[in-house]
């Protein structure tokens, strides 16, 4: 029995993404997910470097788990393309489990390619679980639009509920 609980807390000891401060960059980038401007630092990924592009104060744990994620990732990007950068990773968005998060990219040499700005997670749950976990922890009232639906609204970030899915969008883009 102890071998097992000693066993079991080397595991969340030694697992980067368990339990740890580098799985909240999400909430530090975002602390209000309504008006989603960058308070503490940003982050978008770097084609001609092929890493993430780290800025503010973020903590060495989150850069460096961030950076490990990055180097996984082989992606090009040419003038006139806007490709999604997606990320099969897991985390927390303000209590609420992530699966995937999405991120700018941008190739300043041999294309000059540069996404649209904005950070999206996605949910396994359906919008309104999402919605009332921000609620409940950051007292923000996101609006929930359907999938399909028109993004033209005044807030920089919304939940939109997909059926089997929802995603948070935090966009840095005017509408």
């Amino acid at each position: 029995m102890k071998s097992s609980a000693a066993l079991s807390l080397a595991f969340v000891v030694l697992s980067p993404l368990v339990c740890s401060a580098a799985d909240m960059w999400a909430e530090k980038l975002f602390p209000n997910p309504k008006q989603c401007a960058f308070s503490e630092g940003g982050i978008s990924y770097d084609v001609d470097q092929k890493k993430f592009a780290i800025w503010g104060p973020f903590p060495k744990v989150v850069s460096d788990s961030l950076n490990a994620i990055g180097k996984k990732i082989s992606k090009s990007c040419k003038q006139g393309e806007n490709p999604d950068l997606d990320f099969v990773q897991s985390g927390t968005f303000f209590g609420n489990e992530y699966y995937k998060f999405t991120i700018p990219l941008y190739s300043l040499s041999g294309g000059n390619c540069v996404t649209e700005f904005y950070y999206s997670f996605t949910f396994r749950e359906k919008a309104k679980v999402v919605h009332d976990n921000i609620l409940k922890i950051t007292g923000k009232d996101l609006r929930i639009l359907p999938g399909s639906g028109s993004t033209q609204i005044d807030d920089d970030g919304w939940i939109a509920d997909y059926g089997n899915y929802s995603t948070y969008t935090c966009s840095m883009m005017e509408y």
